[in-house]
């Protein structure tokens, strides 16, 4: 029972960027799979523990004026997907070159791109609508606080510094 994308709870809420497959091109030029001026064919690879979740192969192009990695991958066994994600170039004051995806959607900046159980597309976060399961959790208790305050004339802010007080005496031990 159980296991990886199962449950309602992402029906509900949606997916975070935890649950999603992602491409990040820092790690990507650590690996070798992009080198400036060259091209180069591989295949990506995701696991969890030992099991293989998910893989698609890549081209990258660096050797031309418009840099871009191309994927090609089948999705729920039906889709064939093959698209290329452009990449651009900054300049940091520091020095150097820094590279950048431009999500396929929207065109933005990005270091990573993901795609969730439900997209059969690699997508910046905005485009996916993720968010981390950190922000979910520093927000849990908003709802509580907000019925406290209203049922006893506490402000908002004054309801929330009292649950956090009654988590650090309930929860000292």
């Amino acid at each position: 029972m159980g296991g990886f994308g199962s449950g309602r709870y992402a029906e509900k809420y949606g997916y975070t960027a935890e649950d999603c497959l992602i491409i990040s091109i820092n790690k990507m030029f650590r690996q070798k799979c992009f080198v400036p001026g060259k091209g180069f064919s591989g295949t990506l690879k995701w696991t969890r523990g030992e099991r293989e979740t998910g893989s698609i192969g890549y081209e990258s192009r660096m050797d031309i004026d418009s840099p871009y990695m191309r994927i090609h991958y089948t999705w729920k066994k039906t889709e064939n997907c093959d698209y290329r994600i452009y990449l651009t170039i900054t300049y940091p004051f520091f020095g150097g070159k820094r590279f950048w995806f431009l999500c396929p959607h929207c065109g933005r900046q990005v270091g990573k791109l993901y795609s969730p159980p439900n997209s059969s597309y690699f997508l910046c976060r905005t485009c996916q609508n993720l968010t981390y399961t950190s922000c979910r959790e520093s927000h849990q208790y908003d709802i509580l606080a907000a019925k406290i305050a209203a049922s006893s004339g506490l402000s908002l802010k004054q309801a929330i510094k009292s649950i956090k007080n009654f988590q650090k005496e309930y929860f000292k031990n």
